[in-house]
């Protein structure tokens, strides 16, 4: 370096190189020991090492965006710490704008800034925005907070004039507006209907709304009038456990205009079952005060069941009885209602031994309301066996015709078989062989012959013989008290 004197002085300078001074660059100062000199300082200097002219590289966060803490109209915000890196020593980092991490910011947005400076001087900014959003809406406050209204109607009125305060709101930020959305309004006729909701809406300055409701009921204190038929009694439909039913439908007024009116049952028209059904009625008017009405539909069931019996029946006897086991089928029996019950009211039952002859046989079928159903059918049994004869030939001592008794047994498998002969016993016989043939007959008129010979003899030696043909019979006199031995190659 070099100095150069001026009016006789020598300035000795001091010249500190700054990082980013180039080799042989040329440096002036304006600044002198006498101003008023007006000197000069020019100078060259050699640097010896290169120059620092890269700034800083500086991180900062992204933008970040937030809700408002609960009740306040900013959110407390907090972010990482930007970060810098050199190319030579680590730069320095500092808030050039904006709000600290751990801040609170009030709702809107606010431009954060950093700064990064190296050890040559070299800057790098960066920014992020942080952004607080008011989610939080008004509290609306309605009726004056003292909740739903509730009056009787206006005299002669189907409603009533109701007034109420206007609706007031609080909110975090600021309230913008607070409106009737939906209802009369203060001060108007509130028609009687169960409820009329009044709502009134809040928005705040962020746009936020809330919504708050209370019900203005109009109570109409006059019950309906209703009037309902008297009781139904009908028989059922023909095959039918149920009888279709038409009546007048009640009818109902009100000192307002309009009135509903419900039942419940089955209604006019509809098929009612056998028995007794409860029709009730309510009519109700638009402020839902009520009145009600009964009356019973009762269906008779007059419908005797069906009864079905088997056809007559005709059997023989069973042999050798005077009777015989009898079955039949069971009686089956439908009705328009439930099964009936069958009860066997007169005669055998199935399986029984019936005697000969004909016997009634009776069946009841009775339904659940009392309705009986009577079919008869006969059991006819007749006697088929005939009946047996037993008789005895007659031998009688006498050389002149001689009155003869004899006793053919008749029996039969029923009782009253009879027994009748020609000759009959107790006529006369003559001398000789007489063939006496019987017949007997049951009560059916079965009937069964038999032959026996009656014997009239006159012979002194105690035998009598005669010839018939290829027939001969040999008889021992009574008075050897035997047994009479004789051959008939055609009875026998």
């Amino acid at each position: 370096m070099q100095g150069r004197i001026f009016k006789g002085r020598v300035l000795l300078v001091a010249l500190v190189v700054l990082a980013n001074v180039s080799d042989g660059e040329l440096l002036r100062n304006s600044s002198c020991a006498n101003d008023d000199d007006q000197a000069l300082l020019q100078a060259r200097v050699n640097v010896a090492c290169n120059p620092d002219e890269t700034p800083p590289v500086l991180t900062v966060p992204a933008d970040i965006v937030v809700d408002n803490d609960p009740g306040l109209c900013a959110a407390v915000v907090n972010y990482a710490p930007p970060t810098a890196t050199d190319n030579c020593a680590v730069p320095t980092i500092a808030l050039t704008g904006g709000p600290s991490s751990g801040a609170s910011v009030p709702v809107g947005s606010a431009g954060v800034t950093f700064t990064a400076t190296d050890g040559a001087g070299n800057t790098a900014t960066g920014s992020f925005t942080v952004t607080v959003i008011d989610i939080e809406p008004p509290v609306p406050t309605v009726n004056g907070g003292n909740g739903n209204i509730e009056v009787p109607n206006d005299p002669g009125v189907c409603g009533a004039t109701v007034s109420y305060p206007d609706a007031t709101a609080t909110d975090n930020c600021a309230v913008n507006s607070v409106v009737l959305t939906s209802g009369l309004g203060s001060g108007t006729i509130f028609p009687v209907i169960p409820v009329t909701s009044e709502t009134w809406t809040a928005t705040d300055s962020a746009g936020n709304a809330a919504t708050s409701r209370f019900t203005v009921k109009v109570n109409d204190v006059e019950a309906p009038a209703l009037t309902v038929p008297a009781d139904i009694a009908v028989n059922n439909d023909p095959g039918q456990c149920a009888a279709v039913v038409n009546y007048a439908p009640p009818t109902a007024t009100d000192n307002c205009a309009v009135d509903s009116l419900v039942f419940v049952g089955l209604g006019p028209g509809s098929s009612f079952p056998v028995g007794t059904a409860t029709e009730d009625w309510t009519a109700t008017d638009t402020a839902g005060n009520t009145a009600t009405g009964s009356f019973t539909v009762k269906v008779n069931d007059n419908e005797d069941p069906a009864l079905t019996v088997p056809a007559n029946i005709v059997v023989n006897n069973d042999p050798g009885l005077c009777a015989a086991v009898v079955n039949y089928a069971p009686p089956t029996a439908t009705d328009n209602c439930a099964v009936p019950t069958i009860a066997l009211t007169g005669g055998p039952t199935s399986g029984a031994s019936v005697p000969v002859g004909s016997a009634g046989v009776t069946f009841t079928a009775t339904d659940a309301a009392g309705n009986t159903a009577i079919r008869s059918f006969s059991v006819q049994v007749n006697d088929n066996d005939p009946p047996t004869l037993e008789v005895e030939d007659v031998d009688v001592n006498s050389c002149t015709p001689t009155v003869v008794t004899f006793s053919p047994a008749a029996a039969d498998n029923c009782p009253g078989a009879t027994a009748a002969c020609s000759p009959s016993s107790g006529s006369e016989f003559p001398v000789g062989e007489t063939e006496v043939t019987c017949t007997a007959v049951d009560a059916a008129g079965k009937t069964t012959q038999e032959s026996f010979v009656v014997l009239v003899k006159c012979d002194g030696h105690g035998y009598y013989k005669k010839s018939h043909g290829n027939n001969m019979r040999k008889r021992r006199n009574p008075h050897m008290k035997k047994w009479l031995h004789y051959w008939d190659q055609y009875r026998r």
